[in-house]
C-alpha cells in the first residue's frame, strides 16, 4: 500500500514532536507499505529519509500562512495526482482538498473551543490567524474520510462544532518518557539548591504560549508571598520564544518574587528526567490543550499534578490530579495547600497517576494503531 504522509501543517511545538515520534516508529517498525513524506524543508523532517520513508520537500519559503492555500490547492494537489497514493495520512489538522481517502490526525484545540476568555488571551494577529484556519477547516472537513482524535472530549467537540458524521477513532498522544538522566545545567542545580528543604517545589514545564496562561502564576506567587507559604514554582520560559516572556520576568522582579517564582529557562531534553526527580509537583494552568504529555510524564515520575479544572485535563488525568480555576490565582494556591495538607489523599492521587501512566500506550502501539487504521480505510473494512 502507498501511504502519503502529509506533515506540511506540523512545523513546530507539539505537532512536530508528535509527527517525529510517528515517523521514528515507522522507520524502526516492520510495516509492509511504501511511505512518502511530504514536508517543508528546514524543520528537521529530512532526517527521517530512509529505505522505508521517501521524502518530498517543498521550499521553506512556501510554509507561510498566507501561501498555504496556494500550496494545498495547486502544489500538493499536483503531487498527489501524480503519485496517486492509496491514502493520505495528514499529520496536521487541515484536510487536503481532493478525492483520495484521507485520515486526519486532529490535535488542534483552537478549532473546538469557543470560550471568549481563551481568545482574549491571544494577540490580535494570532487570533485572526486561528479564526481564518477555523473558516478553512469548516469548509475542508468534508475531504476527511476518517478523523483520529486524541480524546473523547475532542471527538464530541468535533461532532458538535462541525456536524461531522463520519468515523472518528480515539488514539491518544504519544508521550515520550525520558529515561535519560543527564546532569542538570549548573544554573538549574543552583536554583534548586537555593530553595529551603521545607518548601514544596512545583514545576511548570512549558514553553510560553498565550493559552498556557503562565501569567497567572505571577499573581499566585504574590499570594504565596503575602501568606508566607512554603511553596516555590519553577517555570521554563525563554524570552526568545515570545515577547510576553519579558513582561513576565519583569513583573517577577518588580514584585520581588524571585524566590517564589523562579525561571529556569529552557531545560535540555536529556535533563528533564533528572529535573522531575528534584521537584514535588507539576503545575500547568493552561486554558487550552488537545492532550498534554506533561500530565502523563508527571504521573510516571510519581509527582502530583495541579492543573486546570477543564474537560481536556479531566479526560486525561481523571481523579489523579488536583484541579483549580485557571483564572483565579487564589484558587490555584488553595488547591496546592489543600493537597499537601492531606498526605493520604496526596498519595492516593500519585498512585492513581502512576497507574494511568503505566497503562498509557507506547509510541510503537500508537503508530501501529494509526497504520492499521490506514489499512482498514483503504480496504473499506467495517471495523474502522
Amino acid at each position: 500500500m502507498k501511504i502519503a504522509i502529509n506533515a506540511l501543517g506540523t512545523k513546530v511545538a507539539g505537532g512536530r514532536t508528535l509527527s517525529f515520534n510517528i515517523l521514528r516508529e515507522i522507520n524502526s517498525g516492520d510495516f509492509d507499505h511504501k511511505f512518502t513524506l511530504l514536508c517543508f524543508s528546514g524543520y528537521g523532517y529530512e532526517d527521517f529519509k530512509s529505505n522505508k520513508i521517501d521524502i518530498i520537500t517543498l521550499p521553506k519559503i512556501l510554509s507561510g500562512t498566507l501561501l498555504r492555500v496556494f500550496v494545498d490547492f495547486f502544489v500538493v494537489k499536483f503531487i498527489y495526482s501524480s503519485n496517486r497514493p492509496d491514502i493520505i495520512l495528514n499529520l496536521g489538522f487541515m484536510p487536503q482538498p481532493g478525492s483520495i481517502d484521507q485520515i486526519i490526525l486532529y490535535a488542534w484545540p483552537y478549532g473546538i473551543y469557543d470560550d471568549q476568555y481563551i481568545w482574549d488571551l491571544m494577540p490580535i494577529k494570532s487570533k485572526l490567524i486561528e479564526k481564518a484556519k477555523r473558516w478553512f477547516f469548516q469548509r475542508r472537513i468534508k475531504y476527511a474520510t476518517h478523523i483520529i482524535a486524541q480524546t473523547t472530549v475532542a471527538e464530541n467537540r468535533l461532532r458538535k462544532f462541525y456536524n461531522y458524521t463520519k468515523k472518528i477513532s480515539i488514539v491518544p498522544n504519544v508521550v515520550n518518557i525520558s529515561h535519560t538522566y543527564d546532569d542538570l545545567p549548573e544554573h538549574i542545580t543552583e536554583a534548586l539548591n537555593r530553595v529551603g528543604k521545607n518548601k514544596k517545589k512545583l514545576l511548570c514545564l512549558s514553553r510560553y504560549y498565550p493559552h498556557k496562561n503562565i501569567e497567572v502564576l505571577v499573581d499566585a506567587a504574590k499570594i504565596i508571598k503575602d501568606q508566607n507559604l512554603d511553596i516555590v514554582i519553577f517555570t521554563t520560559i525563554n524570552e526568545a520564544d515570545h515577547p510576553a516572556v519579558s513582561s513576565i520576568l519583569h513583573n517577577i522582579t518588580k514584585y520581588h518574587l524571585q524566590d517564589i517564582l523562579v525561571n529556569l529557562n529552557t531545560v535540555p531534553v536529556n535533563s528533564v528526567g533528572s529535573l522531575y526527580q528534584h521537584v514535588d509537583g507539576s503545575i500547568l494552568p493552561t486554558v487550552l490543550e488537545s492532550y498534554s504529555g506533561i500530565y502523563i510524564e508527571s504521573m510516571h515520575y510519581g509527582i502530583p499534578v495541579f492543573t486546570s479544572d477543564l474537560d481536556f485535563a479531566r479526560v486525561v488525568c481523571e481523579d489523579a490530579a488536583f484541579y483549580f480555576d485557571p483564572l483565579k490565582p487564589k484558587d490555584i494556591v488553595t488547591s496546592i495547600e489543600a493537597a499537601y495538607n492531606d498526605p493520604e489523599n496526596l498519595q492516593r492521587c500519585i498512585d492513581l497517576g502512576k497507574n494511568i501512566a503505566k497503562n498509557s500506550l507506547s509510541a510503537e502501539q500508537i503508530c501501529r494503531k494509526i497504520v492499521t487504521l490506514c489499512e482498514q480505510v483503504v480496504n473499506h473494512e467495517t471495523t474502522v
